[in-house]
């Protein structure tokens, strides 16, 4: 019962969302602070009643929670999990299926970018995502499971970011740890796909040209932190470079 109680708060979150994505004529999106007060325990025990144990109701929800704010946020961290692993999983699985069709590694690069700001666009769990490192400022738990979330798919990209070195016969450069890699990669996609959310423009992403700010910032990454053998210059040293060039 405790996750039907929670697919019942991700079902209102996922109207909430769609409430405000309809834009500036849509009374709802008007609401100010229109993300999280709404979510009242009324409210979930309503949905959850259309769902598949309608004889379930408030007892039940704060027996489980007694404070509503720890539902808010398990329903928050239970986001963050059940949709970033999944769709993690998925872009892993797409990328590596389009590295033997893709001769070109730029176009490739620009191909996968275009395709995560796409997909992050009307992504529900992208918008908790965001929800929830602003809660977790004062929400232990919440920054904890941030955190290990991260940890973990983190963990999961290394092994398809070391295959398709090993595939170009590519190696990192000495100062730049697999994990860091992942990281400034991670760090380039999201900050990308929240700039999207309020700047559409050819300099974010060019639907036309099909290429975007995430495809540039991922090949600068690569250009930077990738080496062939024979170069062992570390990223300091190419930088330092510069300055007697």
């Amino acid at each position: 019962m405790t996750r039907e109680f929670l697919d019942a708060g991700l079902r209102l979150l996922a109207k909430r969302v769609d409430a405000i994505q309809m834009g500036p004529g849509n009374a709802e999106s008007r609401e100010p602070h229109s993300l999280l007060p709404w979510l009242s325990q009324r409210a979930v025990v309503a949905e959850m009643k259309t769902g598949k144990r309608p004889r379930s109701g408030m007892g039940a929800l704060r027996e489980r929670w007694p404070a509503h704010d720890h539902f808010v946020e398990d329903l928050l961290s239970y986001a963050l999990w059940k949709g970033n692993w999944h769709a993690n999983i998925v872009q892993q699985e797409s990328m590596l299926q389009q590295v033997s069709g893709y001769p070109d590694l730029p176009a490739l690069m620009h191909d996968i970018a275009l395709k995560d700001l796409r997909a992050a666009r009307n992504n529900l769990y992208f918008r908790v995502q965001i929800i929830a490192a602003v809660l977790a400022q004062q929400e232990p738990a919440l920054h904890e499971a941030i955190q290990e979330l991260y940890d973990v798919i983190g963990s999961s990209w290394t092994d398809v970011y070391q295959h398709l070195l090993d595939l170009h016969n590519c190696h990192l450069r000495s100062d730049v740890p697999m994990e860091r890699f992942a990281d400034m990669l991670t760090a380039a996609a999201e900050g990308v796909a929240l700039r999207q959310l309020v700047d559409r423009r050819p300099r974010v992403i060019d639907e036309v040209e099909e290429r975007s700010l995430l495809g540039y910032l991922i090949m600068a990454i690569v250009a930077g932190c990738v080496r062939k053998q024979g170069d062992d210059r570390t990223v300091d040293e190419i930088v330092r470079s510069l300055e007697r060039a």
